[in-house]
């Protein structure tokens, strides 16, 4: 594109206001267009606070609005299937954030959509799947490579979650549909390889404060021999660190430490690579997908992978819902 990328954002809740727009503000390259928010009060503050042109409770507004180039769909979890049909068929490339979808219904609707306008047409599709591009990841792949066998371990401890939370209810649909497919598109990025096989434990839930779907073990099993363990859980506390990553291949091993430190051991030795502060990716995913606009390159996640993980998401779903 030889003209600033115009971005029209529909949903400006916590996240999108604290991750995503000063992102987006700080980024020369684009025009911050149109906001739209189910409160024309929320819109109006998001749009001054952040330098949007115009606000508004109407997001076929951004869809029809020719200066857009890029719809960034920040909303709760339920709408996000639909927004992205529209605005594909609206003509827009498309940054959302995860999940894909909610179930296989609203991914089989979806399909034909991104087919036409993604596999087949020129318009981008990126799913906020952040941690692959955590610089942390990236030079932890580097040092591991695509070496075979390989052995993935990932623990992620969120600490309580309150039942009454809309993660929980229809617009969510739970954090495994919510937030897993983070770790299951990670580990398909360091393994090199989607998932063939799953399996699923879970702790039963004696209360409605313990969600069943909060405290799981998944096992992976890669196509290509790899495999991942997933430990999810709500059960501990939010002072300790939330995400543990290691990754073991060909004598070596790769830890990443909450997002701050990163350990890489070899017969050779070990070394630690430490950053000031969590990184886990968000501004580097940002810019892949505005490179690629800018540019008129392919991404580096296709749509088919994105289904692939939903899925896996859907599958691992469906057995904690049975209480496995």
């Amino acid at each position: 594109m030889t003209r600033p990328i115009g971005v029209g954002l529909i949903g400006a809740g916590l996240f999108a206001k604290g991750t995503l727009l000063p992102l987006l503000k700080k980024d020369v390259r684009l025009n911050l267009r149109g906001v739209a928010t189910a409160r024309g009060s929320s819109a109006q503050h998001t749009a001054e606070s952040f330098g949007f042109s115009y606000a508004t409770t109407d997001y076929t507004k951004l869809l029809q609005d020719k200066s857009i180039d890029v719809v960034v769909i920040a909303t709760r979890h339920n709408l996000h299937a639909r927004l992205i049909g529209e605005a594909l068929e609206a003509g827009k490339h498309v940054f959302c954030e995860k999940p894909l979808a909610m179930n296989e219904e609203e991914l089989q609707k979806l399909e034909p959509i991104a087919v036409k306008y993604v596999i087949k047409g020129k318009q981008k599709l990126m799913v906020g799947f952040n941690r692959r591009y955590a610089p942390l990841s990236q030079q932890a792949k580097a040092f591991i490579g695509s070496q075979t066998p390989m052995m993935i371990l990932m623990r992620v401890n969120i600490g309580h979650m309150d039942s009454s939370s809309w993660v929980y209810s229809n617009e969510g649909g739970g954090n495994v549909i919510g937030e897993l497919g983070h770790f299951i598109d990670l580990a398909n990025y360091f393994a090199g390889s989607p998932i063939a096989k799953t399996s699923v434990s879970t702790i039963p839930s004696h209360s409605d404060s313990m969600k069943t779907n909060d405290n799981l073990s998944a096992t992976l099993l890669h196509k290509n021999g790899a495999l991942t363990t997933i430990v999810y859980a709500t059960l501990g506390s939010r002072s300790y660190d939330r995400e543990l990553i290691e990754i073991y291949a060909g004598s070596n091993v790769a830890a990443i430490h909450n997002f701050t430190s990163l350990t890489l051991a070899s017969e050779k030795g070990k070394r630690v690579i430490k950053r000031m502060g969590i990184d886990r990716g968000h501004a580097n995913e940002i810019k892949t997908f505005f490179d690629a606009l800018e540019g008129g390159t392919s991404l580096p996640v296709s749509f088919e992978e994105y289904t692939h993980v939903s899925r896996i998401t859907f599958e691992i779903s469906h057995v904690y819902n049975r209480g496995v």
